[in-house]
């Protein structure tokens, strides 16, 4: 992307952004820092565009952490940028899953960057890609020695080519792992909760699925979209076309627009929640699921409204073990989570006091 479209594409997120005072911007690829000149204008011009319409700008980037330097980490702290770091686990999964161009394994040099980095910036967030065969409780230990706090381990998605392989639809073990490792979390969790141990629990906010899932079973919260694709998101590719997330940019199918022009193709939201949904509405998870990653959903099945069931099982599989969880959750134990804000206290719906 060059700094024409750039700038372009903040005037066009500014200007339909209407009302909304709160922006974020997230530099994503490819690698976004082997375009860091780029990043540093645009975090500057974006800055100065919000002031102008009373607005705040906030900042993410995905990076695989390979291009972290002292000047970089400089950046991110001047202009607050959030980072989330790719990195997959130990030394051999690491180089394995994220080698070099040449081969060469990228644990061993970029190790000490992201070191440094959470030095700096401690709260930056890991996001590990998780592969049959690897075991999870041995990524996240290597994760945790490394320094990350926050961590989500992530199973492996289909390759962005529609002409890949798509998942079968029938029952798989494949992530047996996975579960058997969530429910150790799950298991560890509740007990840090009865004994009042409040740096233990800290440990387990790394893992955010786990986090999130229980939060909203103990807050009851429902969830009607997966996220905010083509609602409130919205990706702009290097020549300016747009796409409801970063993970459809290039698919002809899946351009919404173009930053040239105040037109948008409403049709990828033409089911706009999870009830509307057929393949869900029997589902006992779905306000939790809400229907599943688009992009996963699209590759697997053909139709990003309609989840394949190798995911299904997964998250049932995952909500099943969060809901012992909070089972098992007594008032005092609600309490001290509320005292300790680790959960939000849920408001009574007649104190109007409350914004």
């Amino acid at each position: 992307m060059d700094q024409e479209i750039a700038f372009q594409a903040i005037d066009w997120f500014i200007e339909h952004a209407g009302d909304e005072k709160k922006l974020r911007i997230v530099f994503l690829g490819g690698e976004p820092l082997m375009n860091y000149p780029l990043m540093k204008a645009v975090a500057a011009y974006s800055k100065r565009q919000a002031e102008v319409c009373h607005k705040s700008v906030g900042f993410e980037i995905t990076t695989n952490g390979t291009l972290i330097t002292e000047e970089v980490i400089r950046f991110f702290k001047k202009y607050n940028i959030v980072p989330c770091i790719s990195f997959d686990g130990p030394r051999e999964v690491q180089d394995l899953q994220r080698p070099f161009i040449n081969g060469r394994g990228s644990y061993a040099p970029t190790v000490p960057r992201i070191r440094r980095l959470l030095e700096t910036i401690p709260e930056a967030s890991c996001r590990a890609t998780w592969l049959e065969g690897t075991d999870p409780a041995i990524v996240m230990q290597e994760l945790r020695e490394i320094g990350f706090r926050k961590i989500m381990l992530i199973p492996v998605s289909m390759a962005p080519d529609l002409n890949c392989t798509i998942h079968s639809d029938s029952d798989s073990d494949e992530y047996l792992p996975f579960i058997q490792t969530f429910a150790r979390e799950s298991g560890d969790f509740l007990r840090f909760i009865k004994d009042r141990d409040p740096e233990a629990i800290r440990q387990v906010i790394t893992d955010t699925v786990l986090w999130n899932l229980t939060e909203r079973v103990v807050g009851k919260i429902k969830k009607f979209t997966p996220c905010g694709a083509g609602l409130e998101l919205a990706a702009v590719s290097a020549n300016g076309d747009l796409y409801p997330c970063h993970r459809f940019t290039g698919y002809p199918a899946y351009k919404i627009g173009n930053i040239s022009s105040s037109a948008i193709d409403r049709a990828f939201n033409q089911w706009n929640t999870v009830d509307e949904i057929p393949i869900c509405n029997e589902c006992a998870i779905r306000y939790h699921c809400a229907g599943g990653c688009y992009h996963d959903n699209m590759v697997n099945t053909g139709d990003h409204r309609k989840p394949w069931r190798g995911s299904c099982e997964r998250k049932k599989a995952m909500m099943a073990i969060t809901e012992e969880l909070a089972a098992q959750l007594t008032s005092s134990d609600l309490e001290f989570l509320y005292e300790e804000k680790f959960f939000k206290r849920p408001h009574c719906l007649f104190d109007f006091s409350v914004d």
